[in-house]
């Protein structure tokens, strides 16, 4: 039976990706060609908009532009559909033996984890029952309070048996309320881009011009054809 060595950069599959890329290259060279043009077209183009009719000019182009981006779109995918569809069959059947690993070690993990945790609690009431009998509490009145011993010296304290100390944990977080969790505290960790997409729900719901320190701006649809009046 083959085994196969793991190395950085190795390929199961010797790929010859310049001939791949040439063979692409010379299929669509109509493609080029229209790409050359139309970037070639922009020297014709106002820079700054002055009237309707160069408003029409950009626009018209905008157009054009996107339907060839679309044709070049629709090459790539054709060209890259048997790669696309090996890479996607070869992903799959790694996947499914990850992700069965993966479910027992959750499971797993789960396990080991309620133990930690409730040994961490076990300890920490351990803790505080030390802490009481050296400052010689021996338990709490009706209303809550402390009972303090008179007598403290013959406390006896509970060891820490536990190995759990010896060892490497982290916190994560299991749960939350959205009612109740302080967004303000967490301002300064939230990305540029999760704000903005929390504004352009916002927006989407209640419309422009509603928040404070939020700059609001008309786009064009680039598909939107512009008819001038006769």
């Amino acid at each position: 039976m083959a085994r196969r060595t793991h190395q950085h950069g190795s390929n199961l599959f010797k790929i010859d990706l310049d001939t791949v890329l040439k063979t692409i290259k010379d299929v669509n060279k109509d493609l080029l060609i229209n790409t050359d043009k139309l970037l070639n077209e922009l020297e014709n183009l106002p820079k700054n908009l002055s009237n309707d009719i160069e408003l029409k000019v950009v626009q018209d182009f905008i157009v054009k532009l996107s339907q060839h981006k679309k044709e070049v779109a629709q090459s790539r995918l054709s060209d890259s559909k048997p790669f696309s569809e090996a890479t996607k069959k070869i992903k799959n059947w790694y996947g499914a033996i990850e992700d069965k690993l993966k479910i027992v070690e959750n499971n797993l993990s789960n396990i080991v984890n309620l133990y930690v945790n409730k040994q961490f609690q076990e300890e920490s009431t351990v803790e505080k029952d030390n802490t009481n009998q050296e400052n010689g509490v021996v338990g709490l009145d009706y209303s809550g309070e402390p009972i303090v011993s008179i007598n403290n010296n013959q406390t006896s304290y509970i060891e820490k048996k536990s190995i759990l100390y010896n060892l490497k944990t982290t916190w994560e977080i299991e749960s939350f309320d959205r009612d109740e969790v302080p967004i303000e505290e967490l301002r300064q960790y939230f990305s540029d881009y999760s704000i903005k997409l929390a504004l352009s729900k916002h927006m989407t719901k209640n419309g422009p011009n509603k928040l404070a320190g939020v700059k609001y701006a008309r786009t064009l649809d680039k598909h939107a054809k512009i008819n001038l009046p006769e």
